[in-house]
Order: C-alpha cells, then sequence, then structure tokens
C-alpha cells in the first residue's frame, strides 16, 4: 500500500472515531438510553459481523465453544453499557481520559490470569499515567462522580475482555475472526434479555423519552448513523493494522486516534477545561504511548510468533469501545 493510501486510511479511521464517540454523546442528550443504544449499536455490528465472516470462511466453531466465548461477551456488555453511562454524564473528553487507565487494569489482570510479569519501565509509566488521569480528574469542571465510576467500570471491563480474548487465542482452538463473530452474536444475545427488562418496558409504553428538542425521526436517524459510525471505526481499525508494518507505528497510530478524539470532542461540544487538566490528560496519553511502544517492540522481537500472528490478522479485527 502506497503512502497516500496508508495516510488516507488513518484519517477515515480517525474521522469515524471521532464520528462515533460525538455522536453517540448527542444521541444520548437527546435519548437517555445508554442500553438501548449499545443493544441497536450491537446489532449492527454483529449482522456486519455475521456476513464477513460467512463470506470469508462460513465456519462457526466459535459459537459451540459458548463455556469460553460468553465471559469475553460479558465483559464486552459491561463496556460497551458503562461507557455509555458515562456519556450520559460526563463529557466525552472526560470519559476518553479516564479510559486511558485501561493499561494499570490490563497489566493487574495480566498478572493474574496469564502470569506475565511486568518490567520497571512499564510500572513507572503506569505510575505516570495515574499521575495524569488523577490530575484530570481533580480539575475536570463538569466532574460527576457516576459518569467517573461508569468510565472506571468501563476501562476495566475493556481490559478483562481483551486479556480473556488473549488468553482464548494463545490456546489455538479459535481463529481471531472466528472468535470476534461468535462474540459480537452472544453480545447481543446477552444484552437483549438486559434490554427486555430495564429499558423495553419503558419504551414500549409509550413514555416520554426524548429529552432534548429533535423529534422521534431525527433520533432514529441519529441512532442509525453512530451504529454504523462504530462498526466502520472496528473494520477500519483492523485495516490500519494490516497496513502497518511496524508495531510501534500502530501503536503511535492508536494513541494518537484518543488524542484526536478528545481533541475534537472538546472543540464539537465547547467543553471548558483548565491548563491543569490538559496537562493532565497529556501525561496520561503519553504514559500510554510508552506503554504501547514498549509492548509493540517487545512483540517485535518475538520471531517466533510472527507468522502466527500474521495469519491470524487476515481472519478478522480488533475490536474497540
Amino acid at each position: 500500500m502506497r503512502p497516500w493510501q496508508v495516510g488516507t486510511l488513518v484519517a477515515t479511521y480517525y474521522a469515524t472515531s471521532m464520528l462515533s464517540s460525538c455522536l453517540t454523546k448527542l444521541l444520548l442528550v437527546e435519548f437517555p438510553f445508554p442500553l438501548s443504544v449499545s443493544l441497536v449499536q450491537q446489532l449492527v455490528a454483529s449482522a456486519g459481523s455475521t456476513v464477513e465472516h460467512s463470506r470469508r470462511t462460513g465456519s462457526w466453531h466459535g459459537l459451540r465453544q459458548w463455556r469460553s466465548v460468553t465471559p469475553v461477551a460479558g465483559a464486552l456488555v459491561v463496556a460497551g453499557v458503562s461507557y455509555r453511562v458515562s456519556l450520559v454524564y460526563s463529557p466525552v473528553s472526560f470519559a476518553q481520559a479516564i479510559k486511558t487507565l485501561q493499561p494499570l487494569f490490563a497489566t493487574a489482570l495480566s498478572r493474574s490470569l496469564l502470569k506475565e510479569q511486568s518490567s520497571r519501565g512499564r510500572l513507572a509509566s503506569l505510575a505516570l499515567l495515574v499521575v495524569g488521569v488523577a490530575t484530570a480528574t481533580a480539575t475536570e469542571i463538569a466532574f460527576s462522580a457516576v459518569g467517573f465510576a461508569a468510565a472506571l467500570l468501563s476501562g476495566f471491563a475493556q481490559a478483562l475482555q481483551m486479556v480473556l480474548t488473549k488468553r482464548l487465542l494463545l490456546v489455538g482452538h479459535i481463529l481471531r475472526m472466528e472468535l470476534f463473530a461468535a462474540v459480537a452474536l452472544y453480545t447481543l444475545l446477552l444484552l437483549t434479555p438486559c434490554w427486555l427488562v430495564l429499558d423495553g418496558p419503558r419504551l414500549l409504553s409509550a413514555e416520554a423519552v426524548l429529552r432534548g428538542s429533535m423529534g422521534g425521526g431525527a433520533v432514529a436517524l441519529l441512532m442509525l448513523l453512530t451504529s454504523l459510525c462504530a462498526f466502520a471505526n472496528q473494520w477500519l481499525g483492523f485495516a490500519v493494522l494490516c497496513a502497518l508494518a511496524s508495531p510501534v507505528s500502530t501503536a503511535v497510530v492508536s494513541t494518537f486516534k484518543r488524542v484526536v478524539v478528545i481533541v475534537a470532542s472538546v472543540l464539537w461540544f465547547q467543553t471548558p477545561i483548565t491548563l491543569m487538566h490538559a496537562c493532565g490528560v497529556g501525561a496520561a496519553v503519553v504514559a500510554v504511548s510508552m506503554l504501547q511502544s514498549g509492548s509493540s517492540r517487545a512483540l517485535s522481537t518475538r520471531t517466533p510468533l510472527l507468522p502466527r500472528v500474521a495469519s491470524e490478522a487476515k481472519c478478522g479485527p480488533g475490536r474497540a469501545v
């Protein structure tokens, strides 16, 4: 792939990431039902994953491994719903800043579940990450305890989902594309009964559910648009991973994407911030960049695993909330 094509791909990836977060926030302002929003977005993601997986392989061995796949899907449900709850109570920039704590949770979970050791450099980066997030939290003008707790829970659940996914892939009995397609379907199955118990009765009883000035048709259109943007962002993230030869380059792109989302959301919603808050967010982003670069360099030195990683990368995308 030529450099200008890679640049266009990355730019489109950033655009869908920004649109997915900002449009979801705008939708939740008008329609404050995060569980319903998560259900519709997951429905689109499940449909897209199913069609693409059927087109590529047609094997559904992963669906029969429900004991292994269900915990991953459960973690994804908690991560997705809690992030959308955080957007109801907090700005996008603050929720994204709190979610930078995900590597801290991933390190702890990898230590307990995968028995992975952490270097001194990684521990130092985690310390900088905690300081940065603490500064951003203490100086957040529109601080909400509910939004903070929901974003924190989302970061933990997403880290748990990534660690459980990694453990399944290391076993080698299921390919990445097959696993993510199965997880998408099981996530939808877990979300549906939750929606029927919590959001369904209120929506089906024709209660007044719209908080803003938009009509029902506009909200439905916005719901569809956010769902398509979220699904497109997942697939573009996979395409970027395949297009970049260096793992370090992929880590830099991923870190800068978070910066783009934070800055874009601040400008979009005109979120007031202080200098100390910006410094705290900046420190957290730098810490995450150090962690990702260190992990990517470690991965690139493991030459025996490279053929397997390359073959799995062709099978399917990663997921993000």
